[in-house]
């Protein structure tokens, strides 16, 4: 089916409600147009599933999907309007949002270290918020995070589990889904966790791990597995990334943060008492060179030793001669 076949379909579906106006750049997922809603005179984003996606989907299954996550009502997330069908594809719409996907901010160089600070605070509390309502997104990505003015909101909430819901085998029976029926269609393996990425079954845990790819791109400058080019390597190498997460959660006190990673919290933070071991350890061995080279005593006479409350005396009497 051709741009504009699918285009007439939709406007058809689409009534005097919503008019049409022009075509976004979308992906694998759904074509993106611009639409106004003619009733209240405003602009907003209507999306329709590629046909390779929407086969073997069940439209009603979908439509139901969708309306749970139209329920979703938080500052940091774009809502869903309506949702509807063109023939056997499902359409949503969604506010049209001034402004800039993440995804081009990056291209553009470096983001400062405030903003993107900003931006994953946004995305932390649309993430906790759905969280709490049994909403899982599922592809946490820089394309579905948009900025509008010092606000980071997050697309697309319900769809990937929609998609995913509404699936049916030749049998009628919703289908389990798979890394090649769904998750290459919905996911983005560079940003999965492993079980998404083998088809496993997944929970809240799958997007804290993509938030987790996603402020390492962030605040590194550049993606986690960028010299990764095939999903086994993505999956072999995940526990760097698991260890980003577990200290930027810990970093920007995500509530529940420690339940929400497990065990994998207890190893970062044995790692992270070691270092600040290591450095007690360096700190008393340059103590040490001090004192035998006389500086540490000239430093106490005048009573600058910033470090002689760190460690008993070696004196019982908790004094030490002078000679």
């Amino acid at each position: 089916m051709s741009g504009d076949q699918i285009r007439e379909l939709l406007q058809t579906s689409l009534g005097s409600t919503y008019a049409l106006e022009r075509e976004l750049g979308g992906g694998g997922m759904s074509r993106v147009f611009v639409a106004t809603e003619t009733a209240l005179h405003r602009r907003v984003v209507v999306k329709v599933l590629s046909p390779e996606l929407a086969e073997g989907l069940s439209s009603d299954r979908f439509v139901r999907e969708i309306e749970l996550a139209a329920n979703l009502q938080d500052p940091h997330i774009v809502p869903v309007l309506s949702t509807g069908t063109t023939g056997k594809l499902p359409w949503f719409t969604m506010p049209y949002i001034e402004g800039e996907s993440l995804r081009v901010r990056l291209m553009r160089g470096a983001i400062p270290y405030s903003e993107a600070i900003g931006i994953l605070r946004d995305v932390a509390l649309a993430l906790e918020y759905a969280h709490s309502r049994g909403v899982v997104h599922r592809d946490i990505k820089p394309d579905n995070v948009l900025l509008a003015g010092r606000t980071a909101v997050v697309a697309d909430f319900g769809i990937a589990k929609a998609v995913s819901a509404a699936r049916t085998g030749v049998d009628g029976v919703a289908a389990r889904s798979t890394l090649t029926s769904v998750g290459q269609s919905l996911g983005t393996p560079a940003y999965m966790s492993p079980e998404q990425a083998t088809g496993d079954r997944i929970d809240n845990r799958a997007d804290i791990y993509a938030w987790g790819v996603l402020a390492y791109e962030l605040l590194a400058g550049r993606h986690p597995f960028a010299d990764k080019s095939t999903a086994q390597q993505l999956i072999t190498t995940a526990w760097n990334v698991i260890v980003a997460i577990v200290l930027t959660v810990s970093v920007f006190g995500w509530t529940g943060g420690k339940q929400l990673v497990g065990d994998s919290y207890a190893d970062a933070k044995v790692k992270v008492a070691q270092q600040k071991e290591q450095r007690a350890e360096k700190k008393a061995e340059k103590r040490a060179e001090r004192e035998a080279s006389g500086q540490g005593r000239f430093r106490r006479r005048r009573g600058d030793d910033d470090d002689a409350g760190d460690t008993p005396s070696s004196d019982p009497g908790g004094t030490e001669p002078d000679v």
